[in-house]
């Protein structure tokens, strides 16, 4: 059956919807306050706030509720939350068609990830955005797995990215790539010369490894069911430092495979680790019903093809 304008005529409040106003309930709610949404939208908090009343007006429905410490979305807002966003990219899709592929994205978009992903594979990754998206800019915090479930919690970045991670209320987790744990060396190191290395043979040589980070719990919990340890001599914080001190040889560093970016030109040697080859997901983490822009889908899809173009 066809039907014409005239037998599928929507509500009068509904056909009055204001892209801005929509806009402007999507980045409140993306950026979890008046404050930082009106300075997304370079506009007054009281512009913004006339934006959201005027939304709500038309509803008939209280979509966010601002207190001194807080900004809460209703139930109401919620249910909004993905057909506004919805109705703003199949505007975006019409301009585009209307001005022949005319892009008209956020300026920006927001991600936590690992200390390990923002050393090696974050560079590139930004290159390659920048030249898809080059009015969009990037804002990264590089942070421990706890710190970045904190800052998706708080609304403070849009996305995050790391290991080991697990859907929790009001979060999401999916894999989106693997990695394993590998070790490096100086290339005169006892082990550079071996095709083949094991756990066994790094038990019985000085260790690289971070304290209190996830490749040590999983290193320290893959040993422990093949009734084997390891303590490790020097435990840096950061994964530059790690590097440096195996390539003077003062030990063997046990790192992520996605290292090798960061190795070009040191000469050091890298090995997959065997009996057992410990492998992980890399996942991104969302907040649960909230649907990502197409260029932080984008940036994504970057990160998943660099840390798959890595060879092991």
């Amino acid at each position: 059956m066809v039907f014409g304008f005239d037998q599928v005529r929507l509500p009068e409040h509904v056909m009055n919807l204001n892209i801005r106003q929509l806009e402007a309930f999507v980045c409140l709610v993306r950026m979890g306050s008046f404050s930082k949404a009106a300075s997304q939208l370079n506009i007054s908090q009281a512009g913004l706030s006339i934006l959201i009343k005027k939304l709500e007006e038309k509803l008939g429905v209280k979509l966010a509720e601002r207190t001194p410490r807080n900004l809460n979305i209703t139930a109401n807002g919620l249910l909004l939350l993905p057909i506004a966003e919805r109705i703003l990219n199949d505007s975006k899709t019409i301009l585009s068609i209307g001005k022949g592929g005319l892009t008209d994205y956020p300026s920006s978009v927001s991600l936590a990830l690992t200390p390990t992903l923002a050393t090696t594979l974050l560079p590139d990754v930004l290159k390659s955005f920048h030249n898809l998206y080059p009015r969009v800019t990037a804002v990264f915090r590089e942070c421990t797995n706890e710190r970045l479930v904190a800052e998706m919690h708080s609304n403070e970045v849009e996305f995050g990215l790391g290991f080991g991670m697990e859907s929790s209320k009001g979060l999401d987790c999916r894999s989106i790539a693997e990695d394993e744990l590998v070790m490096i060396c100086a290339a005169d190191h006892a082990l550079a010369h071996k095709n083949r290395v094991s756990w066994a043979d790094v038990i019985h040589c000085p260790v690289i490894m971070s304290a209190g980070s996830l490749t040590r719990a999983t290193v320290n919990d893959t040993l422990l069911e093949i009734d084997r340890a390891l303590t490790p001599i020097y435990a840096p914080s950061s994964l530059l430092t790690a590097i440096e001190l195996a390539r003077k040889g003062l030990g063997i560093a046990i790192v992520s495979s996605s290292v090798r970016p960061a190795l070009a030109g040191t000469q050091m040697v890298l090995r997959t680790v065997h009996d057992p080859i410990i492998k992980r997901d890399m996942k991104v983490i969302t907040r649960s019903g909230f649907t990502l822009s197409e260029p932080s889908q984008a940036f994504i899809r970057i990160f998943v093809e660099a840390l798959n173009s890595v060879e092991w």
